[in-house]
């Protein structure tokens, strides 16, 4: 929440690189919480999520699979 157009940049290269990066965004508002997911994140939730909920987010993002083959 505090620079939202950086991480949105950070969110947009690393679901566009070479080899895409899981990314976990946390927002306080629905709005930026939707610039992440349209920049690409991998995972979206408000800001602070509970621990059960954050440790959930982290292992759906990084368990996705890259690419179909």
């Amino acid at each position: 929440d505090a620079e939202p157009e950086g991480a949105i940049a950070v969110l947009r290269a690393a679901s566009s690189a070479a080899k895409p990066v899981p990314t976990v965004a946390l927002a306080s508002s629905k709005k930026l919480r939707e610039r992440a997911r349209g920049a690409g994140a991998s995972e979206v939730a408000s800001n602070p999520p509970p621990l059960a909920e954050l440790q959930l987010l982290v292992m759906r993002a990084i368990g996705k699979p890259l690419a179909v083959r």
